[in-house]
């Protein structure tokens, strides 16, 4: 930590390229360390980027949570979106945001509950002008402060379960729809439109919960939600039929999406 503090300091006011000191070297934090994988090559193209490994003795998270794949990409997946979300308000820290669907995602790793998260760093400059100052405080105190909230004991405990649990339902429950001669399941109060053609997030206002037709409702057991019952769609051919603007490509679209948690 003290070796990036002082580079930061020599480069201080230097031209941009001076950042390239940074390129590839591990810096030692009091609890994580942190890589320069590549260094932006001026103020106005594409960010930094940046890697920071957690050991598990600073995590501390619980083998529960990593304890088979489903549960591994669900909580890569969780780790994602609560470094995004800490760092929302920071212009200079970025990471690839998340949508709906629970993803195994390249910007964070679970290796025996030791955490790497990847991110992007905008190196600050004024003109072409290093402004080390500015890097050291993104570097020794933002930074820090939010993988610190990273550690098990900060994040949303109950937040966490209930990711973790709704992917290995929606894991189990494909299992299931095999046995039964299914391809698709929609559970019963289900919200499928979205908020609009270019958000996958649910409608807030104004949404229709699905119901299943009796003739396809089925009921299945899931090991942490319980029962739940929806429409099962047979293998086969299954005839969807309506109005203009009764949910018909809704429907569809909510199917062809299904194929992910």
């Amino acid at each position: 930590m003290r070796r990036l503090q002082g580079i930061l300091r020599r480069i201080d006011g230097r031209g941009y390229g001076a950042y390239k000191e940074l390129l590839g070297k591990t810096f030692h934090f009091d609890f994580f360390t942190l890589t320069v994988e590549r260094v932006q090559a001026d103020p106005y193209a594409p960010p930094s980027w940046v890697r920071a490994v957690i050991p598990k003795e600073v995590m501390e998270l619980p083998p529960h949570t990593w304890s088979n794949p489903t549960r591994t990409v669900a909580l890569r997946d969780f780790l994602v979106r609560v470094f995004h979300r800490l760092v929302a308000r920071d212009r200079a820290i970025r990471i690839d945001p998340p949508g709906q669907e629970i993803l195994d995602r390249a910007a964070c790793q679970v290796e025996e509950g030791e955490v790497t998260l990847r991110f992007f760093v905008q190196l600050p400059a004024r003109g072409r002008r290093i402004l080390g100052r500015e890097a050291e405080d993104i570097f020794l105190r933002r930074l820090p402060d939010v993988l610190e909230r990273m550690r098990f004991p900060r994040l949303p405990r109950k937040d966490l379960e209930e990711h973790l649990d709704v992917a290995e339902d929606a894991t189990f429950l494909r299992g299931l729809l095999r046995e039964r001669g299914l391809v698709a399941f929609v559970a019963d109060g289900s919200i499928l439109p979205r908020e609009s053609g270019r958000s996958d997030r649910p409608l807030r206002e104004g949404a229709i919960p699905f119901e299943s037709p009796p003739d396809l409702r089925i009921q299945v057991e899931l090991p942490h939600h319980g029962p739940l019952s929806g429409m099962g769609v047979p293998e086969g051919v299954t005839l969807i039929v309506g109005g203009g603007f009764h949910g018909k490509s809704t429907l569809l679209r909510a199917l062809e999406r299904g194929v992910y948690n």
